[in-house]
């Protein structure tokens, strides 16, 4: 792909402007619901796996979601989440997914709702000192009101509702799908 890695991106810019972030959302989001209806769980949705083309594709899409390479099939994350099998970067995994829990779409959305996150205010919710740190903080933490991160940043108070409905703890609370 000819393009950058929205971690690359956010890297050297530190944060998206909402002109920037919202186009390249909107995208993930079609991009992960067409997976879904495929019964495709990504379950690595991250800034390294999410890569902004130089050129629209011949589709007219300027995002990718790559790294597929721990997706399932919804039948068969079920199956290896039963057998306790944890998958994924733990600083944008959901609770669910920390506890080797069952996941589906949801989990995903819970991911990307962390992307969002650290897009618009240039910080990740929960970094702990270590792996098992980080993953006890995404399981028992609230995420910290955007206003205490970034207070020099002006972010809209619908889009940080939207973000920090997509981080709800429990699944049932967050967006069922990504059409809503």
């Amino acid at each position: 792909l000819d393009g950058e890695a929205l971690a690359d991106r956010l890297k050297r810019e530190q944060t998206l402007s909402l002109a920037q972030a919202l186009p390249i959302f909107i995208e993930v989001c079609s991009g992960l619901a067409h997976g879904y209806k495929k019964g495709i769980i990504h379950r690595d949705i991250k800034p390294g796996n999410i890569v902004l083309l130089k050129q629209p594709d011949s589709a007219g899409a300027t995002v990718k979601i790559v790294d597929f390479g721990i997706a399932k099939m919804a039948e068969e994350a079920q199956r290896l989440t039963r057998m306790g099998e944890v998958w994924g970067s733990p600083i944008y995994m959901s609770p669910e997914q920390c506890m080797g829990a069952p996941v589906d779409a949801r989990s995903d959305i819970y991911s990307l709702g962390i992307v969002m996150y650290e897009s618009l205010t240039g910080k990740v919710p929960f970094l702990g000192r270590n792996y098992a740190d980080t993953m006890t903080k995404q399981i028992s933490d609230d995420p910290a009101p955007f206003a205490q991160v970034r207070p020099d940043l002006k972010i809209p108070a619908s889009l940080e509702k939207i973000v920090m409905a997509a981080m709800a703890k429990q699944p049932e609370n967050r967006y069922q799908s990504l059409g809503q």
